[in-house]
């Protein structure tokens, strides 16, 4: 199963993108990958090994701003609100703020549909003639 985290930002000079886990910056491998456009590809998803607390950031010239932070759990999948800000303010209910909820949103609803289809795959008995 592949799981993708998506985040994307605009600005001048266009921002780049940073992902952390459990505050360890993401290192893309063979498994993880990091597309231009800053979503995060999990390949192979593990619950296990892929759980933690997961944050984008996006940041250039003029500052940087921080995700939600994504919390996977055994591959339950929750967030935790409050866009952070490099001018160390805090925002909850801005344009920013809803863009990126709605990709978690987003995300999390496509971990709990594949989740499910596993779980369908794997226990349904009439492919195996029970």
């Amino acid at each position: 199963m592949q799981l993708k985290l998506p985040c994307s930002a605009s600005g001048n000079p266009p921002p780049s993108i940073l992902w952390r886990k459990d505050r360890l910056t993401v290192v893309e491998t063979l498994r993880i990958s990091i597309l231009p456009s800053g979503t995060l590809i999990l390949n192979n998803f593990h619950p296990t090994e892929d759980s933690g607390v997961y944050e984008c950031s996006a940041f250039n010239d003029h500052g940087f701003i921080t995700s939600d932070r994504i919390v996977i759990d055994r591959g339950r999948m929750s967030i935790q609100s409050s866009v952070r800000r490099g001018d160390g303010g805090v925002t909850n209910n801005d344009d920013d703020n809803d863009i990126i909820t709605n990709a978690f949103k987003q995300a999390k609803y496509e971990v709990e549909s594949a989740e499910n289809e596993t779980v369908r795959i794997l226990f349904d008995t009439s492919k195996n003639g029970e």
